[in-house]
């Protein structure tokens, strides 16, 4: 009876300290979405449960969990133009860990990476290019890579968030300015873009508004490896302007 009543307490203990919550529904007007999530009933910044986003047409955009703000547990996000699974994985302390899948527009495996460990254990990535360029220390060369850097989300997703983000300077316009600025940047071994540089300039305001989109580019890269070592790899991003 006594190990009845204590626990009994104890549970009773837990549900008064449980978070009480409050679900809220927000429309995003700037991505075109509908988002349900929940927060904390006495304090409405703090997302606490479930989150789910759909694009306007009710087709998924994500769906995930939240513990006092930050990704938490299991997280899908889904294709921008099907209805299909884009990327799949666990959140801890609101950063990836573990084996995250990431998925091409048919829905089949694209990459199979261990956030964890930096492991990529399955790709359907094939690079065409010869050689690289790499930096290690002071010294900048070329050579041939055994494995560049990937982007996970693929090209298109990366071409998606410059087409969505990117303006055609009005001084551009005026002065019938167009034509191909090239942003370089390095991919580091944390998988970081770093030292994002103008390569090639077209002027009116063009390199700037190209510098500004490429780094907009989120950090969901596979650093590249230099024999049998991670090392840090440029990517270059052409930006083209042109006048209709």
């Amino acid at each position: 009876m006594k190990s009845l009543l204590i626990i009994l307490f104890v549970f009773a203990s837990f549900a008064s300290n449980a978070q009480k919550i409050k679900q809220i529904i927000e429309d995003d007007y700037d991505l075109f979405c509908r988002n349900i999530y929940e927060v904390l009933k006495k304090d409405k910044s703090v997302k606490h449960g479930s989150y789910k986003s759909t694009y306007v047409n009710g087709s998924p955009r994500i769906k995930g969990w939240y513990t006092f703000n930050q990704k938490d547990s299991l997280w899908t996000y889904f294709n921008s133009v099907k209805p299909i699974m884009a990327s799949r994985g666990k959140y801890k302390y609101d950063i990836k860990t573990g084996v995250w899948d990431y998925f091409d527009d048919k829905e089949g495996l694209r990459h199979r990476y261990n956030h964890s460990t930096g492991v990529l254990s399955f790709t359907t990535f094939e690079d065409t290019v010869k050689t690289r360029t790499i930096s290690i220390d002071d010294s900048i060369f070329q050579d041939k890579v055994s494995r560049p850097p990937i982007f996970l989300l693929g090209d298109k997703e990366k071409l998606r968030i410059i087409r969505n983000n990117i303006s055609y300077p009005q001084t551009a316009i005026n002065q019938n300015i167009f034509g191909t600025v090239m942003i370089s940047f390095y991919i580091n071994k944390y998988g970081k873009a770093v030292r994002h540089k103008i390569t090639q300039t077209i002027g009116g305001g063009c390199d700037e508004e190209a510098l500004r989109v490429v780094k907009l580019i989120p950090n969901e890269w596979v650093p590249g490896i230099y024999k049998n070592a991670l090392t840090e790899m440029m990517i270059t991003v052409p930006i083209t302007f042109q006048l209709n």
